[in-house]
């Protein structure tokens, strides 16, 4: 959540949120390959459109190089082959289409708004306390453990005793890490009760009516058509 892009269109946070709930539904509640290839088109689209195209690029490579195993290889190799291989390339498949709307939401929303998204849909205030902490902890630590790993290689240990010399110092980091921030995060005033103001106003404009209105018709589409 660095700098925002610029893209041709902006949709609302909350928007952004209910598209990753309804494709994490839709895409766990039905088996059919072209489903999940048509949220993945969709959501390519939109990533384009808010100006993250190149953010998504890889995952997509991969979702068409593993379904090409899936649908081309898996028919011609050996029933062992497919029985091993077979869990990992469903798993990539089914999360693609998670991981491209996740992406949407992470690459175009600051963690304000972000917040403002979640306190606006009611979301409990402690579990929006800790996803803070969370989104600002995990950065922090993998910066702390990049200095680490140059220590090391400054210092030219290899090996097992690269492990050995590089756990002590993040774990030691990563206590420390977590209790600054919390602090920090305290002393926003982050837990205060009352009725949080924001700088930028988020509002929900006639894009997100059309992509919110078109998740509920797939939600519904696909459960009903589950049901019968």
């Amino acid at each position: 959540m660095g700098v925002i892009p610029n893209g041709v269109i902006k949709l609302d946070d909350r928007t952004k949120i209910i598209l990753l709930l309804s494709t994490s539904i839709c895409v766990f509640s039905t088996g059919k390959y072209i489903v999940v290839t048509a949220f993945i088109v969709i959501l390519m689209l939109l990533s384009f459109l808010l100006g993250i195209g190149n953010k998504i690029f890889t995952a997509v490579l991969n979702y068409a190089f593993v379904s090409i195993i899936e649908y081309k290889l898996f028919p011609i190799m050996p029933e062992v082959l497919v029985a091993n291989f077979n869990i990992l390339i469903v798993t990539v498949i089914k999360l693609t289409p998670c991981y491209l709307a996740a992406q949407m939401l992470i690459q175009t929303t600051s963690i304000r708004m972000l917040m403002q998204a979640l306190e606006k849909i009611k979301f409990p205030k402690a579990l929006i306390i800790a996803l803070v902490i969370s989104m600002r902890y995990f950065p922090a630590l993998k910066e702390e453990l990049h200095h680490i790993s140059n220590a090391l290689k400054l210092r030219n240990i290899k090996g097992i005793k690269k492990i050995k010399f590089a756990l002590m110092p993040l774990m030691v980091s990563a206590s420390n890490t977590a209790e600054e921030l919390s602090q920090a995060i305290i002393a926003r005033g982050i837990d205060n009760p009352a009725k949080r103001t924001y700088e930028i106003q988020s509002s929900i404009q006639v894009i997100d009516v059309f992509v919110i209105g078109a998740s509920f018709l797939a939600v519904l589409y696909l459960l009903i058509g589950n049901v019968l």
